[in-house]
């Protein structure tokens, strides 16, 4: 429903296929009423949507962590949009109209410490056994910097993480895991995290187990 106002002279709101509305400098200005589309969506459009919707799937349930973890921003002005924009353009790949996470591009996390060197890496029927490069000595890293290891099971959806659980300077780990992570395709991906200066390192794709 329009509305006058009568001090101003304004007319605004909604007049048949027609809308009124107040500009920035207190002008009225007259738009077409808002029509749904009939028209289908193109196929690049579909695409994009799809593909949208497969990173968003992928991210959404890690978010929390991510939202800590990007502390290299790439440009953008908040780690949402980093978040999104490095996923859509690195990590995701597209096999005839579907689209897939490319699992070795996945960051979960950025930053400026000294990333993880793995050694070796080995997946018993109950364990994940870690072993990386004391860096320490290098530039952005300590020996206290901590570990944390994401482990993500596709046929399940399911994610673990094992939150700081060793520093640099360990060298090791022995990681348990659960009875649904077991007897399974995982894939593994490492971090290194200064708490004090609250900065991670870009991390590491482990690999597929």
């Amino acid at each position: 429903m329009a509305q006058l106002k009568n001090d101003h002279e304004i007319l605004t709101g909604l007049v048949g296929n027609v809308v009124f509305v107040k500009d920035h400098q207190g002008q009225t200005i007259v738009r077409s009423r808002p029509q749904k589309s009939t028209k289908p969506p193109s196929l690049e459009k579909q695409k994009t949507w799809t593909k949208f919707s497969v990173v968003s799937s992928f991210i959404t349930p890690i978010y929390y962590f991510l939202k800590q973890s990007f502390t290299d921003l790439n440009g953008k002005k908040t780690a949402r949009d980093a978040v999104r924009a490095y996923f859509l353009t690195h990590a995701v790949v597209q096999q005839n109209n579907s689209f897939q996470i490319d699992y070795p591009k996945v960051l979960i996390s950025t930053g400026n410490r000294r990333e993880y060197h793995s050694i070796d890496a080995a997946l018993t029927e109950h364990t994940l056994v870690l072993t990386w490069v004391n860096n320490s000595q290098q530039a952005w890293a300590d020996p206290d910097d901590v570990l944390t290891v994401m482990v993500y099971a596709p046929a399940q959806k399911e994610y673990l993480f094992f939150k700081h659980c060793a520093t640099r300077e360990e060298e090791t780990i022995t990681l348990e895991l659960p009875e649904n992570f077991q007897n399974t395709l995982v894939h593994a991906w490492a971090t290194f995290e200064n708490i004090a200066k609250k900065n991670y390192a870009n991390s590491t794709y482990i690999g597929v187990f």
